[in-house]
């Protein structure tokens, strides 16, 4: 099916690529149906509802304006993908309907290209499919961001920005792990919870302070890390509270100085003896409290799971650190290069 018109609609307006009810007779015809293309403009004030059966999957085009108000749901379950190259939005401040947005992948990649942009329709994106890809944008005015992978991993990728002027909420169990190259910014809290992998964050790119909130950052970890790219950059930038709660897990990498052996001699000492490493810790901007913790969950099996966290141009306000490990604790205002720069302290 392909939509390269204009639909203008007022009311409820279902459009559906493939046949439903699961039977055998429809499963054989979608698996040889090609996909829902939408090339032109959809206006809908009203519900809306756009499903793809069809194996070819579902894409928006480069082309395609998705406009809705009151409920927006937009369903694939075509091996195909769910593709966003085009615009979808749903705006319900300058009406007198009120609704959520729902887009849903069950098969394929979910990948946003274009842009996915909410006012008051909170916002819920769902990958059960293989992967989870943005290079657009993403972004909730008056209502929370939610992005849920369960397979595969979610990628924000160094062109991306996803943002909430209200809370931005990543939750995966994806063995792929969360991996944050571009922007994740919220007006208020950004909640990232994640299981079976890692949350990575930074890039090569000129992007800089990748996760971003108004308020507080919290982020809990399962049998996984919390991990620097390998980047000399701010990875977290909190106006509030940095929260960091891993289980089975890290916080950065380990160090240790070249002069002398041991875990005694981890963090001490200069930079270029490799006592700090930069590219291994949490670097972070944090105006006000810190409290990270790491907690083996099995103590007959123990491992070091330490905490690496450098406070970059910023004191460091530590509520609480506590590591079933090493804890590797720095301030600094410019990654230790010439150490002549305002003076930050690390206050209990």
């Amino acid at each position: 099916m392909n939509i390269t018109g204009t639909i203008n609609h007022t009311g409820d307006l279902n459009i559906q690529n493939g046949i439903a009810g699961g039977s055998d007779a429809a499963n054989a015809r979608n698996a040889n149906m090609e996909a829902l293309t939408i090339s032109g403009t959809i206006n809908a004030d009203g519900n809306t509802s756009i499903t793809n059966l069809a194996a070819g999957g579902l894409d928006i085009l480069d082309t395609a304006l998705v406009s809705a108000s009151g409920n927006l749901d937009i369903l694939n379950e075509g091996i195909g993908g769910l593709n966003i190259d085009g615009n979808v939005e749903n705006n319900n401040s300058d009406t007198d309907l009120y609704g959520d947005t729902t887009i849903t992948n069950n098969a394929g990649v979910l990948k946003v290209n274009g842009s996915v942009n909410t006012n008051e329709a909170e916002l819920t994106m769902t990958n059960n499919g293989e992967n989870f890809e943005v290079n657009g944008n993403i972004t909730g005015t008056n209502n929370n961001v939610n992005l849920i992978n369960n397979n595969g991993g979610i990628d924000i990728n160094s062109s991306a920005e996803v943002s909430s002027t209200n809370n931005t909420n990543i939750t995966n169990i994806g063995t792929n792990g969360v991996n944050i190259k571009g922007y994740v910014k919220a007006g208020q809290d950004i909640n990232i919870d994640n299981k079976n992998s890692n949350v990575v964050i930074g890039d090569n790119t000129e992007n800089d302070k990748y996760v971003s909130a108004d308020r507080d950052i919290n982020i809990i970890v399962i049998d996984g890390n919390i991990l620097n790219y390998g980047v000399e950059k701010t990875l977290l930038n909190a106006a509030g509270n940095l929260n960091m709660n891993v289980t089975d897990g890290t916080i950065g990498l380990g160090v240790q100085q070249a002069a002398c052996e041991g875990s005694g001699c981890t963090g001490v000492g200069p930079k270029n003896d490799g006592s700090r490493d930069f590219t291994k810790s949490i670097n972070a901007n944090v105006k006000g409290k810190v409290n990270a913790q790491t907690t083996n969950s099995d103590p007959m099996k123990p491992e070091d799971l330490f905490i690496n966290y450098a406070a970059i141009d910023s004191d460091m306000n530590i509520d609480t650190i506590k590591a079933d490990g090493r804890v590797i604790l720095t301030v600094d205002d410019d990654f230790g290069y010439d150490n002549n720069g305002p003076r930050y302290n690390m206050i209990n």
